[in-house]
């Protein structure tokens, strides 16, 4: 009986699969790290392979974005590669803000649901929110719309100082749900 699996090339780094595997990942990380820059595959491959431990070949950026593209991750607009907005959903901090931003706003959120005494089920529901929604927004692995802010802050009693949002209000809900609301001459 052999003592490996012929089948199993996520062990064996030399076998084609994995190096497939490894070039992805590379060129994912890259373009979000780069991102919003636009670049085409020829400046992909120039900036990858002039990288130490960089591909031997264009052949494996190519296959990759291939790959990437099928994936949903990559998209090209003209000649240019880029993130779609569900790659950029799994960078640090969604891709929305930069990683050290959306930790903060997870911390400063954390701190006002600790001092409201409230468990982020409680939150979540007050705000019309899910709790695991709460969870993601307190680790930083997401960043709230315009929306969810407003929700959040009502519910926790924080103030929102910013013009735009200056008469928008959420009122949270109790047994029914929460609803925005305007001043009355902003209806008009």
């Amino acid at each position: 009986m052999a003592e490996t699996n012929p089948t199993d090339c996520e062990r064996d780094p030399a076998h084609p699969r994995t190096e497939d595997a490894k070039a992805e990942r590379v060129v994912l990380a890259f373009l979000l790290e780069e991102h919003p820059s636009q670049l085409t595959i020829p400046e992909l491959s120039r900036a990858l392979n002039a990288h130490p431990g960089g591909f031997s070949s264009d052949d494996a950026v190519e296959r990759a974005v291939r790959e990437l593209v099928g994936a949903g991750l990559l998209y090209c607009h003209g000649a240019f590669v880029m993130p779609t907005r569900a790659a950029l959903y799994f960078a640090p901090g969604g891709g929305l803000m930069p990683a050290d931003i959306a930790r903060q706003f997870a911390a400063n959120l954390r701190k006002a649901r600790r001092r409201a005494g409230l468990s982020q089920e409680e939150v979540g529901w007050l705000a019309s929110l899910h709790r695991t929604e709460i969870s993601l927004l307190e680790t930083g692995t997401r960043t709230p719309r315009i929306d969810t802010l407003v929700k959040l802050a009502a519910v926790l009693d924080v103030p929102v100082q910013c013009a735009l949002l200056d008469g928008i209000t959420w009122n949270p809900g109790s047994t029914q749900a929460g609803a925005f609301s305007l001043p009355p001459s902003e209806l008009a």
